[in-house]
């Protein structure tokens, strides 16, 4: 089964054109310190508005999911970096991510849309958890995920309160990175 994509010329900003992937060519580019591949869409264009040198916008579903648990990429540890936290109050650098399920499964700011596998075989990562007071090691299965926030499979509930802790620098390096992706390709979810 061959991935959705809708396309969008900017001569029609207001027509959505569907198509799906044909080829993902495994020849990588890279400009400015983004790497892309080339893709090949087949797109109906059975009125003939489409021609060869129009701009256009892609949205490529890599995978959806309705009703979805997500956390913030930046919840999601593993053990070694657990241990190296015994004995450090992570509450003092870290913030508290209260998880709820919006309205309609989608969290503000970023729709499960291009979201892709993190890993093979929905790997197993950890999350702090604030229970009771203290926090809390969980182990939790993740599903899709994009750069922003990760699926949860299992291992938390709705409500239950994660720690993210990011310092500052690596925020701004996050922030940077995803700034320069979002200039130059528009990944859907996240933002123009």
């Amino acid at each position: 089964m061959h991935q959705k994509a809708t396309v969008i010329a900017e001569t029609y900003p207001d027509r959505e054109f569907h198509g799906e992937v044909l080829q993902i060519h495994p020849l990588a580019k890279v400009e400015q310190n983004v790497t892309t591949f080339d893709v090949t869409i087949e797109v109906d264009n059975s009125e003939g508005l489409l021609m060869a040198g129009m701009n256009a916008s892609v949205e490529i579903i890599a995978g959806f999911r309705e009703n979805a648990l997500l956390v913030p990429r930046e919840a999601l540890t593993d053990a070694r970096t657990i241990a190296r936290m015994v004995g450090f109050n992570p509450m003092g650098a870290g913030q508290r991510g209260d998880m709820r399920r919006p309205e309609g499964g989608r969290p503000s700011g970023g729709p499960p849309a291009g979201m892709t596998s993190d890993r093979s075989s929905n790997p197993k990562r950890m999350v702090i958890v604030i229970a009771n007071g203290k926090e809390e090691p969980r182990d939790v299965e993740i599903g899709l995920s994009n750069f922003e926030k990760a699926e949860i499979l299992s291992g938390l509930a709705e409500g239950d309160t994660v720690l993210t802790t990011v310092t500052s620098k690596a925020l701004q390096d996050r922030e940077a990175f995803l700034q320069r992706i979002r200039e130059h390709s528009q990944i859907p979810g996240m933002g123009r």
